[in-house]
């Protein structure tokens, strides 16, 4: 059985569009997805599965703006990064390890990565420039969603919002 996002989730992602076959359609966060995240108050309202290939590739490294993007992953081995890969970058983990080990010795870095969907959002919340991708349950107003990733049945995650929630403030005696 497949956990729902949360309301407040759902509030976020009413209305958006999602890329399906370069077409937009609108989609129920129950759906299998992940959401591809910039910070509030970045200019990019949206970006197309070649273009995010491009930039996770680091193929593009700036905006239409001018906006320097850093890409960020998920460790490698991450269900959820794993599902992202084969949606957007189209490579299995061998090929995308050879491309990553060319662009090296070419001066070209692979995207940071970082260990959590939370640390993901906190990041592009934070960092002028940021993207990265999450599951739509690890939305909060502090991002905004350019991009919701379709994705195959058999590579869902499942959503786990207990992982990716802040931790609650310690209480002052």
């Amino acid at each position: 059985m497949r956990r729902q996002c949360s309301i407040g989730c759902a509030m976020l992602l009413f209305g958006t569009l999602c890329v399906r076959q370069g077409m937009a359609a609108s989609i129920t966060p129950d759906d299998h997805h992940l959401a591809v995240i910039v910070g509030s108050h970045s200019d990019i309202r949206h970006m197309d599965r070649d273009t995010l290939r491009n930039v996770f590739l680091k193929r593009v490294f700036i905006d239409r703006h001018g906006q320097s993007l850093i890409a960020v992953n998920l460790p490698s081995g991450n269900p959820v990064r794993h599902a992202f890969s084969q949606a957007v970058l189209r490579m299995p983990e061998s090929q995308l390890r050879s491309y990553w080990n060319r662009q090296y010795f070419q001066g070209v870095s692979p995207p940071y990565v970082l260990a959590s969907q939370r640390a993901i959002v906190e990041f592009v919340a934070r960092t002028l420039g940021g993207i990265g991708y999450v599951q739509p349950c690890a939305v909060d107003a502090r991002v905004r969603v350019v991009a919701i990733i379709e994705l195959h049945e058999a590579t869902q995650p499942r959503c786990t919002p207990t992982a990716i929630r802040p931790a609650k403030a310690a209480k002052k005696d």
